[in-house]
């Protein structure tokens, strides 16, 4: 048994596992996340997909790591900002979130991959000025829902 702070030190940066029949509930209004994997996420009504791991220190909120139909898992934050509710029995989060926050991982279109070639030839300076002022737009947006820009 440790007897001082400094013995625990020894701990830092290791994973504390603890059987789930010893662990203690969570106060209301929490969640572990380790419940969370295997939950079914929704925008609304719509069905994003199932959360197949988590990731911390991208942000203050963890990552839900969710892979629906396309080829790349979406990274979702879970933030209470976006929660409407979680149901760990049924296995559903049902999230509000952000216009746009699902493109931010989504592969290219064939015109984006279009303008991307364009802007690397240096082709279109227009297109260039565009694509920044249209970027800039949906990041602003992005920030608002996450109450970080007015």
């Amino acid at each position: 048994m440790w007897t001082r702070f400094s013995d625990a030190e020894t701990l830092l940066r290791c994973e504390l596992q603890v059987p789930l029949h010893e662990r203690a509930e969570p106060e209301p209004g929490w969640t572990f996340t380790s419940d969370l994997t295997g939950c079914t996420v929704y925008d609304d009504d719509r069905e994003i997909g199932r959360i197949e791991g988590i990731e911390f220190g991208a942000g203050e909120a963890p990552l839900l790591i969710v892979q629906g139909k396309q080829k790349t898992p979406y990274e979702i934050p879970y933030a209470e900002a976006y929660l409407v509710k979680v149901d760990l029995a049924g296995k559903q989060i049902r999230m509000r979130l952000p216009e746009g926050m699902l493109e931010i991982n989504a592969a290219l279109t064939e015109e984006e991959k279009r303008e991307q070639k364009a802007v690397a030839g240096g082709g279109n300076e227009a297109l260039n000025r565009k694509d920044h002022e249209d970027h800039a737009k949906n990041a602003k947006k992005l920030l608002r829902g996450l109450g970080g820009f007015s």
